[in-house]
């Protein structure tokens, strides 16, 4: 008796992107967007400024870190999920790639 055997070909996508586009954290709940921590003060000034200037409200936070004062900057806060995403879309574009929706 011969067995047969079935083959099934599977269609594999192969990607040219080297990674896949970055989507925007699920801003749910989520009011503020934090653009980055900065141990330099002037670094924190200059961020702050380039991210009001595209009209979104920004705020800088100090804590210490290691004995070390750093700064954080945060946009917002913003009223709804619909408006974090759309700043941290415009944040991201305009260089923070890190940048991510947070409380």
């Amino acid at each position: 008796m011969r067995q047969q055997v079935v083959q099934q070909r599977q269609q594999v996508r192969v990607s040219t992107r080297s990674t896949a586009p970055r989507k925007p954290a699920a801003a749910a709940g989520k009011r503020f967007v934090k653009v980055g921590t900065f141990g330099v003060e002037s670094n924190a000034q200059n961020t702050a400024s380039r991210i009001q200037r595209m009209g979104i409200p920004v705020r800088i936070g100090k804590f210490v870190r290691g004995g070390k004062q750093m700064r954080i900057v945060l946009a917002g806060p913003f009223k709804s999920a619909a408006h974090t995403n759309g700043a941290l879309t415009a944040v991201r574009n305009a260089g923070f790639r890190d940048a991510f929706a947070r409380n």
